[in-house]
């Protein structure tokens, strides 16, 4: 082989739960040394980079269909059809019931705009806009009710028992399911007990140098990371983050088995010219496009593309920042090198590693 927020990160798990103690890549990469490697200069560092990295789209939890966003338009055009409009006093004598009564439609209004012109990922946003506009509908319904009949209570509460009807179905059952089966995955998977354990690493079928040594240690870290996240996740009942790291461990170890297979074939090694490094970084690139290309639904699988493209957008900063040297300056580009062999990996087995979960979740 020469040559993948926080925000995003609440919309994206809620409901799942927060995501903690997993080794990010970008700093944790597989460091070539100064004193094994080629020397290279800013110069070769600024055309290693020569664009810019991939966009990172970071996925919502589900897309609806259209026709659910559909049905939320259609109730909030029910709840408001009764109000009158416009809204004058004769209708509603009290000035402040009334303007209740306006602001109320308005924002209803408002909202039902904004979701109505949704499309694609934008319909899990529109989704809960139009609950948004029927909670600000109901408002109007229920002032306008109160002061003209009570004609429209029982459908106020019938279309409040429709919206928990809305709540998703409890799949606590499969997911723990999937976990189990994640869980008899890490421990048959070939790992050392902890870091540094020479046992494991006299199993690799290569002449390691101290180089090549350290660079398995380094992508082993956040394969362990993530085996020992899943492991606490499952102590303390924490499905989502669960999920997420058991998606995280298929894709690392996957990704470290090919990196070792590639020491033991000499395909892995100390980069000797800039072309190397930027050849391994253009392989990562085209490896993204291609997963990004095969995981085109908002999932964990996108969810952890985001986060590797993330990563690569990291490795690409540190070598701009040593490209903003004076050109001659001399500049180790070792680790980025490493890091780009490392995400090329991830890119390249995330959709089997995605793949190897659905099957856990559809056998559960």
């Amino acid at each position: 082989m020469t040559g993948h927020r926080g925000g995003h990160r609440r919309q994206f798990l809620a409901g799942l739960a927060a995501i903690g103690g997993a080794t990010v890549a970008g700093c944790n990469g597989m460091p070539w040394s100064d004193d094994t490697g080629s020397t290279f200069t800013a110069a070769d560092a600024a055309a290693v980079v020569t664009d810019s990295s991939p966009p990172i789209e970071w996925p919502v939890p589900v897309v609806p269909a259209a026709s659910a966003v559909d049905e939320g338009l259609e109730r909030v055009d029910t709840l408001l059809a009764d109000v009158p409009d416009p809204l004058d006093a004769e209708t509603v004598p009290n000035g402040v019931v009334r303007e209740a009564i306006r602001d109320g439609r308005n924002s209803a209004r408002k909202h039902r705009a904004e979701a109505a012109a949704a499309t694609g990922d934008e319909l899990y946003h529109a989704l809960h806009t139009t609950r948004d506009a029927r909670e600000n509908a109901r408002v109007a319904t229920t002032t306008f009710a109160a002061i003209d009949d009570e004609a429209l209570v029982e459908p106020i509460l019938d279309e409040r028992y429709r919206d928990r009807l809305d709540e998703p179905a409890d799949m606590s059952s499969v997911f723990d399911a999937a976990l189990e089966a994640s869980i008899d995955r890490v421990d048959v998977a070939d790992l050392p007990a902890q870091r540094n354990d020479r046992d494991w690493l006299d199993g690799v079928d290569s002449d390691l140098d101290d180089h090549l040594e350290r660079v398995l240690w380094r992508i082993v870290d956040p394969v362990l990371s993530a085996r020992n996240g899943l492991r606490e996740a499952i102590e303390d009942g924490r499905l989502g983050i669960g999920l997420h790291e058991a998606v995280r461990f298929e894709q690392r170890y996957r990704a470290l088995e090919r990196v070792r297979d590639g020491i033991e074939d000499g395909t892995v090694s100390v980069p000797d010219t800039v072309d190397e490094i930027r050849a391994e970084r253009t392989a990562a690139i085209d490896a993204a496009a291609s997963v990004r290309e095969s995981l085109p639904y908002s999932s964990l699988g996108t969810y952890v593309l985001a986060e590797t493209l993330r990563s690569l957008e990291w490795t690409d900063e540190q070598i701009r920042r040593a490209a903003d040297n004076d050109a001659d300056t001399a500049v180790s580009l070792g680790d980025e090198y490493g890091e780009y062999v490392r995400l090329r990996s991830q890119f390249e087995v995330l959709l089997d590693a995605v793949t190897a979960f659905r099957k856990r979740l559809q056998s559960a």
